[in-house]
């Protein structure tokens, strides 16, 4: 028997996702044993050659260290007004300069290195998109918001965003 995933649930903005998955019977010509060098199976995989895809060598993979991201944010000033309207960003990752397929993963909101995430008010836009608007008070005007995003897979990318009065 195998198990695969029949529903994503990855709405909540706290980084959870509700996984609902369906037990199946084994079918060689559509599933995947993975195996060590020594032949143990450390992982079976439901579903791996559907749409015809085979699966690639790992020699052939994508390594981590090739793929970069960057945020980008609406507007033509790195800055964000206190109780202001809610600015976009949007994280897109790149191969050789080439955008890729969205890397879910976490944004972060610091300032001097402190997590003031209970600052900011945020909506989920897409899956590579945020909007924030910041609450604090006015004693932040002048500091610097950095604005970042790390993937599950490691890579980062963060911009800073001047924080002003209205």
């Amino acid at each position: 028997m195998v198990w695969s995933c029949s529903k994503v649930e990855d709405m909540n903005v706290k980084g959870i996702a509700r996984y609902t998955l369906k037990q199946d019977r084994w079918n060689e010509q559509t599933d995947f044993i993975e195996k060590d060098e020594e032949g143990n199976i450390i992982g079976m995989w439901a579903s791996y050659y559907d749409n015809n895809l085979t699966p690639a060598d790992p020699e052939e993979d994508t390594p981590i260290s090739a793929l970069r991201s960057e945020i980008t944010y609406s507007g033509t000033k790195p800055e964000i007004k206190i109780g202001g309207n809610f600015k976009k960003f949007t994280v897109t990752f790149y191969k050789d300069d080439e955008p890729v397929e969205h890397i879910k993963g976490d944004w972060k909101f610091t300032i001097d290195d402190v997590d003031v995430s209970n600052l900011i008010k945020m909506e989920t836009a897409a899956d590579n998109q945020c909007k924030i608007k910041f609450i604090g008070e006015d004693e932040y005007i002048g500091q610097v918001l950095v604005v970042s995003y790390e993937s599950v897979n490691g890579i980062k990318s963060s911009t800073e965003m001047n924080i002003v009065g209205i």
